[in-house]
């Protein structure tokens, strides 16, 4: 998700030596990872794959992307 730093803590549900803050994360097939994400500026955020056939085609979006709405406190 673009905009707010995700803390990458664990990969296939183990955690990591030496997490890190990274703004995309490169997924491969059947891998899974954790992060932490602190979403503090208000307005709707996209969360999405950056392969374009797994989130959009000629209808619209679809698949893998959705919006994290934020709210003021």
């Amino acid at each position: 998700m673009h905009q707010f730093p995700q803390l990458v803590f664990a990969k296939d549900g183990f955690p990591l030596d030496q997490p890190y803050f990274a703004d995309t994360i490169n997924i491969a097939p059947g891998e899974r990872y954790s992060v932490l994400v602190q979403p503090d500026t208000p307005g709707a955020w996209v969360w999405h794959c950056h392969i374009l056939s797994h989130v959009e085609r000629d209808t619209g979006m679809f698949g893998m992307v959705t919006a994290v709405i934020v709210q003021e406190a």
